[in-house]
């Protein structure tokens, strides 16, 4: 005899064969789980018979089925001229937002990587901001009309394209990569939170650093920069820099007390 347990395992299973099987026996929604989110995802077929997957920014497994089926049945609605853009939308924010109280409308690209810097804001130095709004600038003038669709629309060949177009005016490697890793930033935590199903980023290979090897200047080359430094206060850290090997951002800093004149 099987266990209570056991029953009520084979009936949830039948029942989900049943629901998720349309009038020919063909498996239509289904669920599946990427191991990276905590999310289920939603896969079924679009109206022009394409398989979809989206995440149902939902942990549980009753819920995300109900945001499957319901997927599928706007795009069957779809399939047959039943229901328009508008309306489909309409009925995909409304499920989701009855099934889990959230939303399933996905934001442009535009609007998400404008989201995720002002995330960012308070966590950064006005350096590190700058850079990221750069970056960002940079990319949505890359993908021209693209980056008011769906953050979900980008793709690892929309990153290559990017990083590509950065080197071929110019940049070093080195800044390339970096605006990678901001790109990253960005679109891992929009994985994270289930707005996309998988980080563009991640599938692209940064370029090659060009090694290089810098020679050390002369008495005659820091002589040409003394004779070009605006002002006295730059003339002093030009002679810091060059006398005590510190850093630039050390030499700006550098107080009276940070001096020793006497060897101990």
């Amino acid at each position: 005899m099987f266990s209570v347990l056991q029953v009520n395992y084979f009936e949830h299973f039948i029942l989900t064969s049943i629901l998720t099987l349309d009038a020919t026996n063909t498996v239509m929604a289904s669920l599946t789980k990427h191991p990276k989110s905590r999310f289920w995802v939603a896969c079924y077929t679009a109206k022009d018979g394409r398989q979809l997957k989206r995440s149902t920014k939902t942990t549980n497994r009753g819920k995300a089925m109900q945001i499957a089926l319901e997927l599928e049945r706007v795009e069957q609605q779809a399939r047959d001229g039943t229901v328009t853009t508008t309306q489909l939308q309409k009925i995909l924010t409304d499920t989701a937002e009855r099934v889990t109280g959230d939303t399933l409308t996905v934001p442009t690209v535009k609007a998400y990587l404008d989201d995720w810097l002002k995330g960012v804001t308070a966590r950064n130095a006005p350096t590190t901001l700058e850079r990221y709004e750069n970056t960002v600038t940079l990319f949505l003038e890359n993908l021209k009309a693209k980056a008011q669709l769906a953050v979900t629309s980008v793709t690892p060949k929309d990153i290559e394209a990017f990083v590509n177009s950065r080197l071929e005016s110019g940049v070093a490697p080195k800044t390339a990569i970096i605006d990678l890793k901001t790109l990253n930033t960005a679109f891992r935590r929009a994985e994270a939170y289930g707005i996309i199903l998988k980080n563009p980023v991640a599938a692209v290979r940064p370029p090659r650093m060009r090694s290089s090897e810098r020679e050390v200047f002369t008495h005659e080359d820091v002589q040409k920069v003394l004779d070009a430094a605006p002002s006295v206060e730059w003339q002093t850290l030009i002679l810091l820099g060059y006398f005590v090997g510190a850093r630039l951002s050390d030499c700006v800093h550098m107080k009276w007390e940070h001096v020793r004149t006497r060897m101990s």
